[in-house]
């Protein structure tokens, strides 16, 4: 019988070496692992001696690395089919299922953690623990609860118990998700009344016996009460009583009642709650006890409720009211539909907002499951939104953030919906098209203006030759397919006769300008004539295109592709930005930087490894500008096309032609085809090349979250 206990990975290093005739350096073995180097040595000292008590050798040889001998090869098989490697009981953890632990370690523990009580826990090493820890300081930052620690006394978790429950339940939704609880309810039960399945942290928190009886409970409330919560809040719900039962077995109680939820304490709401929890709840607390917590939760039922039977705040719903009727007002002139008559938003809007000032007021968030999707279908209108709500942060200091943005929009998509299918037509945006030599080449116009585009109403087709004698004072808009020779009166669009997605974004554009371009009535020959006088022309179809944009106030569209090709923002996704992440080498910030590409399954290691070995070969970085570079490889069309964007905490220098360049920020190209990518790349080069401070402000970001804004902001910027 074997002295020597073995771990997982232990037996994932014998696997990487079985596989490896040739010797594996242990720095190769550390970056598969994702563990140090230092890791990886102890590991390899304990397997070798596990080993040897199997009359297996291990040969380490300097400079080469780490091999076993291939006439071992049918005892080492045996030896990991004796061990069940790679069965559920394995206890091997990647980096992120380390990170994960570490934080439920932290949320669960009562007193302050050394670090050395951690790594022998994990089984890591000082130096990959420091690491890992660096990931769960910034899940804790971006949950605006930052860790207390220091390298002596180790780690602790020091906020109050309601922020510390709220954590509990973000962590839980994070890794679960309205799916998951599905699962958790409807999930059998033992003999014992226990799960059937050793538990994990989350499983000993959703208690499954609790989690269905809270779940009837909270049903028959808020069906008794009138109050309608989404599925999100429901279940947010749901897992903090989950949370509080756990905490108050351990004994953490609510101390005091922030003063914000004061107005709550002896409500009737808070005495009904307290009542069902007495009743259902055996534990023995004090009546104060009882009273907050059962004023915690009424507040947050009350507050994620969108119905008008929930208890108002006068002064809140006179807010909510004026608030609602210029969010209404505002996204009618900009996408010229009249949604002020829809009384199902108008009131739908206003309830909604009635919960929202009471979340800022409690300094609650409430979370938009569909928000990715939301912005992706209707990016104009989530556009839109985003700059009405910005007005009114300013003028009521009421703050939305990009899930409240989101919900707002599906209010006003739901209702644009409604007024399509309902007799009443929305206010029709007077269109005139000019073609160069006739109607005909129109026509392509004309069908996609109807497709994209229902409110624009086409008055008239006419020739470049015809525009000087036409009338254009009952008309909103101008559409060219042509560089017209002078200034029309009223706004005008130069557009491909197939509508692309850059002519969709500059005809959106004037849907939701607050300043129409002022035009003026001066010739454009005039002007040219002035320059030619003056200057050299070298092209003056361009300089008549460009005086033309000047005079009419319109900004400049840094791209002018036409093909329908992906644009940035639809492959640079929230979920792929990284921020501060710790590597010492070019090679390993790639390997960090394609992760988040390669857990969505839009690309694998084979292709991120191309992107390295051509570096080796080549010399290559991939560098774009000052702090910046794009790693890619040839296009696999077994790819799905998309970007990250990873920034580091320390630049990585690296030696080129032009001398040692620092690069703090990764932006990782899964390709596809030759093709698909030219736009996204354009984008990529016209973001640095417009804007000098865009690397900066990118590098600067300290969250994921803060990432992805500065990201979008600067994409806003170049498109409007």
């Amino acid at each position: 019988m074997s002295m020597i206990t073995i771990t997982s990975r232990c037996l994932k290093i014998l696997k990487i070496l079985s596989k490896n005739d040739a010797p594996v350096s242990a720095k190769n073995v550390a970056d598969e692992l994702h563990v140090s180097v230092r890791t990886v040595r102890y590991d390899v000292d304990l397997l070798s001696s596990w080993l040897k008590e199997h009359n297996i050798e291990l040969s380490k040889k300097p400079n080469k690395g780490i091999s076993i001998d291939s006439k071992y090869s049918g005892e080492v098989e045996s030896l990991l089919k004796e061990q069940n490697y790679g069965s559920s009981n394995s206890t091997y953890l990647t980096s992120d299922e380390r990170v994960k632990k570490l934080i439920e370690m932290i949320l669960d523990n009562r007193k302050r953690i050394t670090f050395d009580q951690l790594t022998d826990i994990m089984g890591i090493s000082r130096t990959t623990l420091l690491r890992d820890l660096d990931k769960v300081d910034e899940w804790f930052k971006h949950n605006h609860a930052p860790l207390v620690h220091n390298h002596q006394s180790g780690l602790q978790l020091e906020v109050e118990e309601p922020i510390h429950r709220a954590l509990t339940v973000e962590y839980i939704i994070e890794n679960t998700g309205t799916d998951s609880y599905l699962s958790f309810s409807n999930a059998k039960l033992n003999d014992t009344g226990g799960p059937s399945i050793e538990q994990s942290y989350i499983e000993q928190i959703l208690d499954i016996s609790k989690l269905r009886r809270i779940q009837d409970i909270l049903e028959r409330y808020t069906a008794q009460k009138q109050l309608f919560l989404s599925d999100e809040a429901f279940i947010w719900v749901v897992y903090y009583i989950c949370v509080m039962l756990r905490r108050v077995e351990s004994g953490h109680f609510i101390a005091s009642i922030p003063s914000r939820y004061s107005s709550w304490k002896n409500s009737a709401e808070s005495k009904e709650i307290e009542d069902i929890m007495r009743h259902y709840m055996k534990t023995d607390m004090s009546a104060d006890c009882w009273n907050r917590e059962a004023t915690y939760i009424a507040t947050r039922i009350m507050a994620s409720s969108k119905t008008k039977a929930m208890p108002v705040n006068k002064e809140n719903s006179v807010l909510a009211g004026s608030v609602s009727q210029l969010i209404i007002e505002k996204a009618s002139l900009c996408t010229g539909i009249d949604l002020c008559a829809d009384r199902e938003l108008v009131q739908g809007l206003k309830t909604h907002l009635q919960a929202l000032i009471m979340r800022n007021q409690l300094n609650m968030h409430s979370r938009n499951e569909l928000l990715v999707d939301i912005e992706k279908r209707f990016p104009a209108l989530f556009e839109i939104c985003t700059k009405v709500t910005a007005e009114i942060e300013k003028k009521y200091n009421i703050s939305f953030d990009e899930d409240e943005i989101g919900f707002v929009t599906m209010y006003l998509e739901a209702s644009m919906v409604r007024m399509e299918n309902s007799p009443e037509k929305l206010r029709d945006v007077r269109t005139v098209l000019i073609c160069g030599y006739g109607i005909g080449t129109v026509s392509f116009l004309t069908h996609a203006l109807e497709r994209e585009f229902p409110n624009v109403m086409i008055v008239d087709r006419i020739s470049v030759f015809k525009m000087g004698k036409y009338d254009f004072s009952d008309v909103d808009l101008i559409l060219t397919t042509i560089n017209l020779p002078y200034v029309l009166p009223k706004p005008t669009i130069k557009v491909s006769p197939t509508l692309t997605r850059v002519d969709i974004r500059r005809i959106e554009s004037f849907f939701y300008d607050d300043k129409q371009p002022i035009t003026k009535s001066v010739k454009i020959d005039e002007i040219v004539q002035t320059i030619r006088e003056n200057c050299e022309i070298h092209d003056e179809n361009k300089l008549r295109e460009e005086l033309t944009n000047v005079l009419q106030g319109k900004k400049k569209v840094a791209l002018s592709l036409t093909s329908d090709m992906p644009s940035l923002s639809d492959v640079l996704l929230s979920k792929y930005c990284l921020a501060h992440i710790h590597e010492e080498s070019w090679d390993d910030a790639v390997w960090q930087a394609a992760k988040p590409l390669i857990d969505a399954g839009c690309t694998g290691n084979r292709y991120v490894q191309k992107i390295i070995d051509i570096r080796k070969e080549f010399g290559q970085y991939a560098l774009i500008s000052r702090l910046m570079c794009i790693p890619h490889a040839e296009p696999d069309p077994g790819n799905t096309l998309a970007v990250s964007l990873v920034t580091l905490d320390n630049p990585i220098e690296v030696n080129t032609d032009e001398g040692i360049i620092p690069l703090s920020i990764f932006m990782v190209i899964s390709l596809v085809d030759g093709m698909s990518q030219a736009k996204v790349l354009d984008e990529i080069f016209g973001l640095c090349d417009e804007f000098p401070t865009f690397a900066d402000d990118i590098a600067r970001a300290s969250t994921a979250v803060e990432l992805w804004r500065v990201f979008r902001t600067y994409y806003e910027k170049l498109f409007r």
